[in-house]
């Protein structure tokens, strides 16, 4: 699930999205 990271806020997607979701992906 690495598409959230090329959307317009990589950083916040990222952030946002690996502080809701477990630790299962790695970026």
């Amino acid at each position: 699930m690495r598409y959230w990271l090329m959307k317009s806020e990589p950083d916040v997607f990222s952030i946002d999205h690996l502080r809701k979701m477990p630790r299962k992906t790695e970026h």
